[in-house]
């Protein structure tokens, strides 16, 4: 089969930095590192030492991640230059370098509002998707109710209590929200926000913010394997485990109990609903053996239009160390190998909880958001008072003609045979009854 071709007539060119300027790259992160030096010293000697007595705050990578994620930028996937291999490895330095910081940045939390640690978190709702199924859409006008509780992107990013308390004064001085919004947007590729709003004041999907701070997101660049273990999030597997069944679990409840801490109970005094989005199915097991009384919820969107949507998606993710993008041939493997598992691990799972999940049709959310809000107040939420957050019409948003959004033909995939392996779960997409 002939090679994918890497770019397109009127795509953008999203080609990696050449030899001379991924030089200077790694010599600029050499320096940054050498600077780095004495903040180390001061902060990350004695966090070695407030290790041996507490826990390690749930923000920053285990031990065993980053032996992992350092072994496999030195020994990656044979397309994986030298060159990159070294700004994978220097990138893991730098930014282990300050996470010390994030550490205390974290125990500052444990002793000024020591009292969220005794939050209970009371029925939540675990909106567990499908990547590319219109989720963030559909959690947004959820968390407008003032009783459910989110996850804004910038407030999961730095998960501090202080910080929070900070910030709107902090914005009140020098910035506006949209002023913030400008910035987040401003640095990253205007592609990507063809399809992610990347708002910093609104929930996004957790486990991609979270991977981010546990050095997941360095697997866009080690090759096929690693990209595909990294966001692998249907069944668990061997290498990934330890993500989604521990460090994501831990940071879920953590970070879970500091929202509903901050944002404080209902007007009568009852615990309000913490709500969390993502695509995170690896860890519902986990999630509901710690959870009990938590409801699961997802939108079933028809695999065909999803799968073809997310290797696009990921074809215009932002850069890792000057990758220019993931290469097609490594999101082709990713699509018919981690999608297709994710859609039969979804069928399974959601299909043996009858009692706490709640599954919804894409074609019937587009169609009808009104009808779609009203099942998931009285199935999931029914505890929540959904007077006046009943939408009846969809935001408007631009979701065609987008920069880069190849067909299957050109991407050299068989829709037919991808779907092969799917027909019972487009069985289950399609039926009529929820």
């Amino acid at each position: 089969m002939n090679p994918i071709p890497d770019m397109l007539d009127n795509e953008p060119d999203f080609s990696p930095v050449g030899t001379g300027m991924a030089c200077l790259m790694i010599l600029v992160q050499t320096l940054f590192l050498l600077l780095l030096m004495p903040l180390v010293l001061v902060f990350g000697l004695p966090y070695l030492l407030l290790r041996i007595v507490v826990s390690r705050p749930p923000n920053i990578p285990s031990s065993k991640t980053v032996r992992r994620y350092l072994t496999k930028a030195v020994f990656a996937h044979e397309e994986v230059l030298i060159s990159m291999r070294i700004r994978l490895f220097l990138n893991m330095l730098l930014f282990l370098s300050i996470c010390p910081l994030f550490a205390f940045a974290w125990f500052l939390d444990d002793i000024l509002f020591y009292g969220y640690r005794s939050v209970s978190i009371i029925k939540p709702l675990f909106f567990i998707t499908g990547s590319r199924s219109g989720s963030t859409q559909l959690s947004q006008y959820l968390e407008e109710n003032p009783q459910i509780v989110s996850h804004p992107f910038l407030l999961q990013s730095f998960p501090y209590i202080w910080l929070w308390k900070l910030l709107p004064k902090l914005l009140g001085r020098w910035m506006s929200e949209d002023k913030v919004y400008k910035i987040v947007a401003g640095a990253i590729r205007p592609e990507f926000l063809e399809r992610k709003e990347m708002h910093p004041f609104k929930p996004e999907t957790y486990e991609v913010v979270f991977s981010v701070s546990q050095l997941v997101n360095l697997s866009f660049a080690m090759g096929p394997k690693m990209f595909a273990e990294g966001y692998g999030w249907g069944r668990p597997t061997p290498e990934n485990i330890h993500f989604w069944q521990e460090d994501l679990v831990e940071n879920i409840e953590a970070v879970g109990k500091k929202l509903l801490y901050f944002s404080g109970p209902n007007a009568d005094g009852s615990s309000k609903t913490l709500l969390i989005k993502g695509h995170f199915l690896g860890s519902a097991s986990v999630l509901e053996k710690r959870f009990p009384d938590a409801h699961f919820l997802t939108v079933l969107r028809h695999p065909a239009k999803r799968i073809r949507s997310i290797i696009n998606f990921f074809r215009v993710a932002p850069e890792v160390c000057s990758n220019g993008a993931i290469p097609w041939s490594w999101l082709v493997h990713y699509g018919k190998t981690v999608e297709v598992e994710y859609c039969l691990y979804e069928k399974e799972w959601y299909e043996a909880h009858p009692d706490n999940s709640t599954v919804i049709r894409f074609r019937d959310y587009v169609a009808d958001l009104e009808q779609t809000l009203k099942t998931i107040y009285e199935r999931c939420l029914p505890h929540v008072d959904s007077e006046g957050f009943i939408h009846q019409t969809h935001v408007q948003r631009k979701r065609t003609e987008y920069s880069v959004d190849r067909s299957y033909e050109q991407l050299h995939m068989d829709e037919k045979v991808l779907l092969e392996p799917l027909k019972d779960y487009i069985s289950w997409v399609e039926q009529t009854d929820s």
